[in-house]
């Protein structure tokens, strides 16, 4: 049983939050794979699976944390694989 989370971008932001999200996810590692969902102007979606040195451990408390401290910047689910 795994899960895929993904991060979607509500907006363009700036290099260094993208950096800062990054740093985040360190404290949350784990083995359920990672997709980046952004949008551009146009509304032309793009899905990206990040590297399996991006994977996290799929809880609330990754939900949360990331909602917290960027919840104006973008928005986390997860999905179960069943």
């Amino acid at each position: 049983n795994s899960n895929i989370v993904t991060i979607s971008f509500k907006k363009e932001v700036p290099f260094e939050t993208v950096v800062a999200i990054k740093d985040s996810l360190v404290n949350y590692r784990g083995s359920d794979p990672l997709v980046i969902k952004t949008e551009d102007e146009k509304g032309n979606t793009a899905k990206i699976l990040a590297s399996a040195n991006f994977w996290l451990n799929a809880n609330n408390d990754l939900v949360q944390g990331l909602e917290k401290q960027f919840g104006k910047d973008l928005e986390v689910s997860v999905n179960s694989l069943e």
